[in-house]
């Protein structure tokens, strides 16, 4: 008997969310997503409940169980799927039916699907990891249907994309990720699906576990069909071709050929510096120990991160270590001492002069001790994995790359040990006691 009452209440459920009512009509889905969208104008910034609530109220009566494709993705597209977890298995349910076809559009459904997995409701260490393996067993899903080449052809399957670089190494170790992605791109891909290939860039963290062949035959792969989508851009499309250009250095760069640490460093070519011999150049500072820190005016973490680094530049003063913070044009500056946040923001848009200009008011403004370069190398470096600033590497005497990927943001005791430790290798001047941790400092006093 309570079986019985359990599968009523289950038909119940499923008729509320209309999984065996008629078809929806077009018209209905934009009614939907009009609804939602002049709901949303209420909603507290932030609210997920009162978000929760208005797309249940805006799906009410529909039959996603029986959508289709192009209804769903209008209703994604109208923010309304993956955000109730009450219609999330319904949507779900429905995509990976849809997602039996062998045609792109079984692919772009499981694509969809992926995309559409909510969050959890609240937000804990476990929960959160349960939510990211559901998101990349989902998306492998994606990638590993067989239309997903031709659907990159065609400009779809994108967003598998850019959610490929989230997938664990446990599962990305125990897929055939890697070989179904070089084969999908042994196809013509679209200009939109080339320049989001850099999404994948963790996995060419030798730390990824993935075996370097397999990983060298994927890099020299996917540059073929970057460099090959770049022929295809129109000249109007200034920001494809640019987003385009940088995945070529990307692939064709001394990370993703895994021969950044331990070689010699990628070369940077400085357009302006504060130093008081101008700095040109790397080899400039062949001698040193140099740390790298990748960073942005606009960049709030860069900006938290400025009382370590000073630390690091008064512990260093007199010993042969060039501490060098590395930007480059970004086509504005932010004044952090504006009063008024309107006016934080200063266009330098086509007039790099003036954005240099201001640097160096910024750097006494900041407190900024140490040497502050221009690059003609965008400051996300896809030489040096540099994905998110801030972003440190250090490179020893001899030029090459000793350690990357560091934030400074945290204990520079941490850097001063790894600095200290080239120091003493190579026999130079060192400080005479390591750094003392935040924590121990207090403790001593």
């Amino acid at each position: 008997m309570r079986s019985k009452t359990l599968a009523a209440a289950a038909m119940a459920g499923l008729l509320v969310l209309g999984a065996y009512a008629a078809p929806p009509s077009d018209d209905q889905i934009k009614t939907a997503v009009n609804s939602y969208k002049e709901a949303s104008k209420g909603f507290p910034r932030g609210d997920r409940a009162a978000m929760i609530k208005g797309a249940d109220a805006a799906l009410a009566g529909l039959s996603l169980g029986e959508a289709s494709l192009s209804q769903l993705d209008a209703l994604f597209k109208g923010g309304l799927l993956g955000v109730s977890p009450a219609t999330a298995e319904l949507v779900g349910q429905r995509l990976l039916s849809l997602g039996a076809s062998t045609g792109v559009d079984g692919c772009e459904a499981l694509a969809l699907r992926a995309s559409t997995i909510p969050q959890p409701a609240e937000r804990t260490r476990e929960s959160m990891q349960a939510y990211q393996t559901q998101v990349s067993t989902a998306t492998l899903a994606a990638l590993h249907h067989p239309a997903f080449g031709k659907a990159l052809s065609e400009g779809k399957g994108t967003s598998v994309l850019a959610s490929l670089g989230r997938i664990s190494p446990d599962q990305l170790g125990t897929s055939t990720a890697v070989a179904d992605l070089t084969k999908a791109l042994e196809n013509e891909i679209s200009p939109d699906a080339a320049m989001r290939l850099t999404a994948i860039s963790s996995w060419f963290d030798p730390k990824s576990g993935i075996e370097k062949g397999s990983l060298e035959t994927l890099r020299t792969t996917a540059l073929a069909a970057v460099n090959s989508a770049r022929t295809r851009v129109a000249p109007d499309q200034t920001a494809t071709a640019t987003r385009l250009k940088d995945a070529a250095a990307f692939f064709d760069g001394a990370y993703a050929k895994q021969s950044l640490v331990n070689h010699t460093a990628p070369e940077l070519h400085f357009i302006w510096s504060n130093s008081p011999s101008p700095i040109k150049s790397l080899e400039d500072l062949r001698g040193k120990v140099v740390m790298l820190d990748f960073w942005a005016t606009w960049c709030g973490p860069c900006i938290a991160s400025f009382p370590n680094i000073r630390e690091l530049q008064a512990r260093y003063k007199d010993l042969p270590v060039a501490i060098v913070g590395v930007t480059s044009i970004q086509g504005n500056h932010y004044d952090q001492k504006a009063t008024d946040p309107k006016n934080r923001r200063i266009d330098c848009k086509d007039d790099p002069a003036k954005e240099m200009s201001l640097m160096p008011g910024f750097a006494k403004d900041m407190e900024m001790s140490w040497t502050i370069a221009f690059s003609e190398e965008n400051v996300f470096n896809p030489s040096y994995g540099v994905f998110g600033i801030p972003h440190a590497v250090i490179i020893d005497p001899n030029g090459v790359v000793r350690h990357r990927g560091i934030h400074p943001g945290g204990d520079p005791a941490e850097e001063a040990a790894l600095i200290d430790a080239i120091l003493k290798e190579f026999k130079l001047p060192a400080p005479a006691e390591p750094m003392k941790a935040k924590g121990e400092e207090k403790k001593g006093g």
